[in-house]
């Protein structure tokens, strides 16, 4: 379908990553980078509005519309050309959240747009993400999957499998494994941003843990050492330590 013939509803901007510096294996030089440019931002940042225009102009975070500042982040990806592509879409609605579609109008919150029986409506604003009161991820008897770091799922819930099977104590395991919520918001993205790096010393600590790192390739830096000598790398770790 032709970009111009493509209606989109947003009740509000949000945040997204950049794809090139969130992929691991061929792209993890680049992936290394991204992640020296999210620590030295935040270290350097003085409001949270501060922190995402220098994400910005470092190219690790993305909008769709410059001329408008998001507040959402849901951690979502895409790439410069996928964000190319997006916007050639020029008939956009802003009037609030879709409150309901009837047969020749949908209803928003802050006005009403027409439409007919022959159009096809695409929902995709759904929160996706549940956000309940946080519990401790280890209790006796009961594990609570809950996230840990910013992003790659399916690496920290393979590794609370791991701390499972070779951790003793329910309260060791919590330790190493202190849980956050989901991102929604920017100021949800500092949060999780520092949780992620003020336990991974913890675990990195811990023997068994650091062996299944190592090794398995789940660990989108798995696989770093062989690019020691990339300028990328060097650079990115230069910035890590500063």
């Amino acid at each position: 379908m032709p970009a111009s013939a493509i209606q989109w509803i947003r009740p509000r901007e949000a945040w997204w990553l950049n794809r090139r510096l969130s992929q691991p294996h061929a792209l993890l030089p680049e992936l290394y980078r991204g992640l020296a440019i999210r620590i030295e931002t935040a270290a350097l940042a003085t409001s949270t509005q501060d922190l995402f225009a220098r994400l910005e102009a470092a190219e690790a975070m993305l909008r769709l519309d410059p001329g408008i500042r998001p507040t959402p982040f849901r951690g979502a990806l895409v790439s410069e050309a996928e964000l190319t592509l997006l916007r050639r879409i020029e008939d956009v609605v802003r009037l609030g959240r879709v409150r309901r579609i009837e047969r020749d109008r949908i209803v928003l919150d802050h006005g009403c747009v027409p439409t007919d029986e022959t159009t096809l409506h695409v929902h995709c604003a759904a929160a996706g993400l549940a956000r309940p009161a946080l519990r401790p991820i280890f209790e006796p008897g009961r594990v609570t999957v809950q996230p840990m770091s910013l992003a790659y799922a399916c690496y920290q819930f393979a590794m609370l499998g791991v701390v499972e099977a070779t951790v003793d104590s329910d309260d060791e395991k919590d330790r190493l494994c202190p849980p956050i919520q989901y991102w929604d918001a920017d100021t949800d993205y500092l949060s999780a941003l520092l949780a992620s790096v003020a336990s991974a010393p913890a675990r990195a600590a811990h023997p068994a843990l650091t062996a299944w790192m190592k090794s398995t390739r789940l660990n989108p830096l798995s696989g770093l050492a062989l690019h020691a000598d990339n300028p990328i790398v060097i650079e990115a770790r230069e910035r890590i330590e500063r």
